[in-house]
């Protein structure tokens, strides 16, 4: 393994116990990237995938340089709140896990893209209006949760291209999700909606869209403005 700073190589002690000796560099072209990726002796990138966590300690913060954190797969509940001071993280994967809750704190992640909380199943019920703060987030990945409504916040995403909500509880949107003129995909499968905002009208970017298995009687009038665009598909189903 390349050298890492010391300060860093004590939170890889702290989080893998002895198992840091031989954990493993980090293989970018895996679709799950396992072990740890380092430039310059910073820790640039950590996946922490399928090894049993069931809390990460409050030193992560000090990985200033983290783009990438990846821990899917464990038994994880909550975060830290020192995972705000994670400045320069763009991607965060935390799909199939426990989490229920997380800190305010998770909204000065101001430089994250993606953040994939899929497959929490049976535990994440709400967001923090923080989410709101993700003012660079271009992936949002919330499928088979028990989310029930959004926050309002959730309009002010408007870097959002890719927003995933299929196999959740949702009865109903927030109006502000009309201000997501970026939004190209959004899967609203398997849910409970019964009806959609007018704000629709506006989400003039989107491409694909799935309704199916949804508790709808009626739709907007304005969501013939949506269907009648040459490239959107309303019955498309997303899977990753």
């Amino acid at each position: 393994m390349e050298k890492i700073k010391s300060d860093q190589k004590k939170v890889l002690k702290e989080i893998l116990g002895e198992r840091w000796k031989s954990f493993p560099q980090m293989n970018e072209y895996e679709r799950e990237r396992f072990g740890v990726k380092i430039k310059d002796s910073d820790i640039i990138g950590l996946g922490l995938l399928a090894i049993q966590l069931t809390t990460i300690p409050e030193s992560i913060g000090k990985l200033k340089s983290l783009e990438l954190l990846d821990l899917s797969h464990n038994e994880l509940t909550t975060l830290p709140e020192s995972i705000s001071k994670l400045e320069s993280l763009q991607e965060l994967i935390l799909r199939n896990n426990q989490f229920s809750t997380f800190p305010e704190s998770i909204g000065n992640l101001t430089s994250l893209q993606k953040l994939d909380l899929k497959y929490n199943r049976n535990y994440l019920t709400t967001l923090p209006e923080s989410v709101g703060n993700l003012t660079s987030l271009q992936t949002l990945q919330l499928g088979d949760n028990q989310l029930t409504t959004l926050p309002e916040s959730v309009g002010n995403l408007t870097s959002l291209q890719t927003l995933q909500l299929g196999d959740n509880q949702l009865t109903t949107l927030p109006e502000s999700i009309g201000n997501l003129k970026s939004l190209e995909l959004l899967d609203l499968s398997h849910n409970e909606l019964m009806t959609l905002p007018e704000s629709f009208w506006n989400l003039k970017s989107l491409k694909q869209l799935s309704l199916d298995d949804n508790q709808l009687t009626t739709l907007p009038e304005s969501i013939g403005n949506l269907i009648s665009q040459p490239n959107i598909a309303p019955s498309t189903i997303f899977e990753e």
